[in-house]
C-alpha cells in the first residue's frame, strides 16, 4: 500500500469536504483505558477537551499520551476510520 501524501493536512480535508469544521474525533486507547476526544475547527487545528489547540493530528495525540504519537492513524471519524484514510489518493 502506498504512503499517503504527508503535505495534505487536516485544512486540506476540510477545504476537499472530507472533514467538516465541528467534526468530533475520538481515540480509544484499551491498554490504557482511556477515550479521548477532539473537535476539528475550521481553521483546521484540533481542540481537545482540556482547551489546548493543535496544528495537527499527531501533536493532538502526543498532547493527550505524553508521548510521540502518529495521530493520522490514531484520531478516528464517528464511524470509526482513522483520519489518515481520508488522505490517500489526494494530491499534494
Amino acid at each position: 500500500m502506498d504512503l499517503p501524501p504527508s503535505g495534505v493536512s487536516l485544512h486540506t480535508l476540510i477545504s476537499r469536504g472530507l472533514l467538516r469544521p465541528g467534526a468530533t474525533l475520538h481515540w480509544a486507547r484499551p491498554q490504557s483505558g482511556e477515550t479521548h476526544t477532539a473537535f476539528l475547527l475550521a481553521d483546521g487545528t484540533l481542540a481537545l477537551i482540556d482547551g489546548t489547540r493543535h496544528a495537527t493530528p499527531s501533536g493532538a495525540a502526543s498532547h493527550v499520551a505524553g508521548r510521540p504519537e502518529n495521530g493520522w492513524h490514531a484520531w478516528k471519524t464517528t464511524n470509526g476510520n482513522p483520519i489518515s484514510a481520508l488522505r490517500y489518493g489526494l494530491a499534494v
